[in-house]
């Protein structure tokens, strides 16, 4: 009796210890999410749509491992398609009115929970999820990946360094980058915190030396997140990069005309 009872004991805790296991990595995976990307849901959809509405027939959704992703596909054809990859908490909406006038194709999809976008993000969905539908978009349209020019924005330059370490793009464009992710979070939290709610995401400096095609590189003196010395760091990882720095803060590059005209230029050259 006693063995059997010790059997079912020993059973029991090892469910136990397997669920709580199961909770654990949920929870991480869920904090991760939540730290490194703070998802920004659509809040009313009249409002967005009104906000929007300049751009509702450039609107598209994609289905990707049984998540719809939201976003607009602008074709120019002949050009260069430009990916835009935001930054944290950033609805990749914000960008429309600014590249608006871009005589380029352009692509903006939101992240997994922002926007329209449905599921949850992380490092290795959102870079599948954005190289899955660009080369939806690359089919439509008869273009290979070497027309391709990804544009990355803080947290973005993150996401658009790892595609670019994956596929050949034409190329690479990174605002405000950084060497790595938990660089960027060990200055807001200590770091047990930062093992465990970001571990190794996001390590762009591992990524760049693998990336031979042309970058450029936009700083802001006196950014204040993500530290101007972090470009410095990146810029020496790469193989065929230029570099330009212009004085402000985080949003220097989208705030300041000179900024705004030297990334137009760089994302609309010829490849």
């Amino acid at each position: 009796m006693l063995r059997g009872t010790g059997k079912r004991v020993c059973i029991l805790g090892g469910i136990v210890l397997v669920l709580l296991a199961a909770c654990w990595v949920a929870w991480v995976m869920w904090g991760r999410g939540l730290v490194v990307f703070n998802p920004q849901p659509m809040k009313d959809a009249n409002t967005y749509a009104r906000r929007y509405a300049a751009w509702s027939e450039s609107r598209r959704s994609f289905e990707v491992r049984g998540e719809q992703l939201d976003g607009w596909f602008q074709e120019k054809p002949g050009a260069p398609l430009i990916v835009f990859c935001p930054g944290r908490g950033r609805d990749v909406a914000s960008y429309l009115s600014a590249v608006d006038s871009w005589p380029v194709a352009k692509l903006l999809v939101n992240y997994r929970g922002s926007g329209r976008s449905s599921g949850w993000p992380s490092e290795e969905t959102v870079v599948d999820d954005m190289i899955r539908v660009v080369e939806t978009i690359l089919q439509e349209t008869g273009r290979n990946w070497s027309q391709v020019v990804l544009v990355g924005n803080s947290l973005g330059t993150g996401v658009a360094t790892h595609i670019a370490a994956r596929r050949s793009v034409g190329r690479l464009i990174l605002c405000v980058p950084f060497d790595s992710f938990g660089a960027c979070a060990r200055m807001y939290a200590p770091d047990w915190m930062v093992s465990v709610l970001v571990g190794g995401i996001f390590r762009s400096d591992l990524y760049a030396p693998r990336i031979k095609v042309p970058v450029v590189i936009l700083a802001a003196t006196h950014d204040r997140q993500i530290p101007v010395e972090q470009a410095h760091r990146l810029r020496d990882r790469f193989a065929d990069v230029s570099y330009e720095e212009f004085p402000g803060g985080h949003e220097a590059i989208w705030a300041r005309p000179e900024a705004r005209r030297s990334l137009k230029e760089h994302a609309c050259a010829p490849l």
